[in-house]
């Protein structure tokens, strides 16, 4: 997992790009495509991809929001647990102020 010195003001494509070329350098971020999934008070979540959803190398960003009741430490110590369990998606990278992982492919 990478750890990151960035920190985002948002989710749209271009503030995402820092983040993408840490992860993705070689994406061609003109063909980037995104799918919002959340946008709450507490994480905005979305899929970034070239092609499709379903692309092997497409990956999910959360952007933490201003919830202070919650532990971000303990939150991404649960979610690197879950990952390698099996049970949720590896964590490419963490920024400041949010994470970066890799979607897995389901399979029924």
């Amino acid at each position: 997992m990478i750890i990151l010195d960035i920190e985002l003001n948002g989710i749209e494509n271009a503030e995402v790009a820092k983040v993408i070329r840490e992860v993705r350098p070689n994406w061609n971020l003109k063909q980037l495509k995104s799918k919002c999934y959340s946008h709450s008070m507490t994480n905005t979540v979305s899929h970034f991809f070239i092609n499709s959803r379903e692309d092997e190398d497409s990956i999910v960003v959360r952007v933490n929001g201003e919830a202070a009741f919650l532990d971000r430490k303990k939150e991404l110590e649960a979610f690197d647990r879950l990952a390698k369990s099996g049970i949720a998606d590896k964590l490419l990278a963490i920024f400041k102020n949010g994470t970066r992982s890799k979607t897995r492919t389901y399979q029924p």
